[in-house]
């Protein structure tokens, strides 16, 4: 005696179950990784069942820069695990610029007899040896397939397949706002801090030339009561010899000094506005004293200051003109 109907359907999806789990086809090592920014994506489905609609209408809404291909096959009854086989390997075959980066397989739930097509050898197999990673979307939350426990990745139903097939356009845009902000942040941190690094050099003793001149003077007196009293106790005649040392040191000590000193004014008369404004550059500036630096910053009629080299102009805006 043979148990029929739904029993012995029951009985042949868990003796193939069982067999395809022995021969690895269910291993985790063999499972491709989903991409996570999809160009093109493959659908095979019923043309005219809800699954391909709301495969459809979740991407658009979520990611709408992917390209869709529906690859029609029948879902259900006798031949149809034939042509879900056909178009896998169909999309499988296409030439590398028009294959689809991953595949979505599936329809919406159903009896046993009506998702049989799934539970096929012939579909798990064609499923195991696509190149092309594949979700399968088959059925309701509690509906299981022998293609779910193949595929790269089972969804429990066609909605749930679009989901993992694709990023959310939302999601992306926020993370693009909170990395912008990052982003921001750290530069303002930068700046900030070579802002401080800038005023401690200015504020350093080569811009105070009086502390570098005072300390180098001091250093100088220090040195020279240094040598006076070692010159008192040697003998007569090692004193002439210091003497003469003494003279060469100091000698090349006041030119150091010098050197630097030349080199400490010439970086000031660098820094001078007056020898830039010179150079035929212009300081303009509003009545109220603020530095116009960007034509938003007057407007037609609005009286400046143009401060030269040799002395200011009163003048009058008459237009702003944009050359950037």
């Amino acid at each position: 005696m043979l148990q029929s109907g739904v029993g012995a359907l029951h009985r042949a999806f868990e003796e193939l179950k069982a067999r395809l789990q022995r021969e690895g086809l269910f291993d985790s090592q063999y499972k491709k990784t989903i991409p996570q920014f999809p160009r093109r994506i493959g659908i095979v489905t019923s043309p005219t069942g809800a699954a391909i609609q709301d495969i459809v209408n979740v991407i658009s809404r979520r990611y709408p820069l992917v390209d869709l291909v529906l690859c029609p096959a029948r879902v259900q009854g006798e031949g149809a695990a034939q042509e879900i086989v056909t178009a896998i390997r169909t999309f499988d075959e296409l030439d590398h610029k028009c294959r689809p980066d991953l595949l979505i397989v599936g329809r919406g739930g159903g009896s046993i007899e009506d998702l049989w097509p799934f539970n096929e050898e012939i579909t798990a197999r064609a499923v195991f040896h696509c190149s092309i990673p594949v979700i399968s979307a088959v059925g309701h939350e509690i509906d299981f397939t022998i293609m779910d426990f193949v595929a790269d990745l089972r969804a429990p139903t066609p909605s749930a397949g679009a989901e993992e097939a694709v990023p959310d356009q939302a999601e992306i845009r926020s993370n693009m706002i909170h990395y912008q902000r990052r982003l921001v942040r750290q530069m303002k941190s930068m700046i900030q801090t070579d802002k401080l690094r800038v005023e401690g050099i200015i504020g350093s003793m080569l811009f105070r030339p009086q502390t570098f001149i005072r300390e180098t003077q001091m250093n100088l007196d220090r040195l020279q009561d240094m040598l006076v009293a070692g010159l008192k106790e040697q003998k007569h005649y090692e004193i002439r010899r210091l003497e003469v040392m003494t003279g060469a040191i100091k000698s090349f000590n006041l030119d150091r000094f010098r050197n630097q000193i030349n080199v400490i004014t010439a970086e000031f008369r660098g820094h001078d506005p007056r020898v830039i404004l010179r150079k035929g550059y212009a300081i303009c500036s509003r009545k109220d004293g603020k530095i116009v630096s960007s034509i938003q910053d007057v407007s037609s009629g609005t009286d400046v200051d143009v401060e030269l080299g040799d002395g200011i102009l009163e003048c009058k805006v008459t237009d702003r003109r944009n050359e950037v």
